[in-house]
């Protein structure tokens, strides 16, 4: 069973002005940047679904026995050639595919690029401070945002209220770098989000 805080009974000292910054800030970013970076999430998703459809072509094309394998196994030689295409070192049976995907790889590269999330999450392949900082004040979706806001409201002004603006600030920033490098030790999946913090 899955308990959800709806408030508490204990009085704050001062109000919890950090806290509440917070989380104002983080529902701005969110307001600002989510629709842009899901349309480019799309579209992202289409160039993955036409590489993945030409390295296919590709690979019946080499080896007509390749359509004789198990589901598994096609999907385990597709998987090493769909890394390979995406870093730019596979070879494809003609110039043709080999063109056409690395204009695709270009289109999703310049993609990546425009995408406010995928600049800022902190990426354990790519590890610093500033993304580790950054990451948690994105979020994937409004259920996302809408939780961490809660419990960042909630948890956060009784840190704020016993430790003090300062310290609480100091705390949040480490909070927030530890968990995503701890993240980064545990998973090779860049991560969004103030969970952590």
């Amino acid at each position: 069973m899955f308990l959800i805080p709806i408030g508490t009974d204990t009085k704050f000292r001062k109000f919890p002005i950090i806290t509440l910054c917070l989380v104002i800030v983080m529902t701005l970013i969110f307001a600002v940047t989510y629709n842009k970076s899901k349309n480019i999430e799309k579209k992202m998703f289409i160039i993955e679904k036409q590489i993945s459809k030409i390295i296919y072509m590709d690979l019946f094309k080499k080896d007509p026995t390749f359509i004789a394998l198990s589901s598994n196994e096609q999907r385990e030689i597709f998987k090493e050639n769909f890394v390979l295409a995406f870093d730019g070192k596979y070879q494809f049976a003609d110039d043709q595919n080999q063109k056409k995907n690395q204009e695709l790889y270009a289109d999703y590269i310049e993609l990546k690029n425009e995408d406010f999330v995928s600049k800022y999450a902190f990426d354990p392949k790519h590890p610093s401070i500033i993304t580790a900082i950054t990451s948690a004040f994105l979020h994937g979706g409004i259920l996302h945002l809408l939780c961490n806001m809660w419990f960042l409201f909630l948890f956060g002004a009784f840190v704020e209220d016993f430790f003090g603006k300062i310290y609480y600030s100091i705390f949040f920033l480490l909070a927030t770098i530890g968990s995503a490098y701890m993240h980064g030790m545990m998973s090779s999946v860049p991560v969004i989000g103030a969970s952590g913090a």
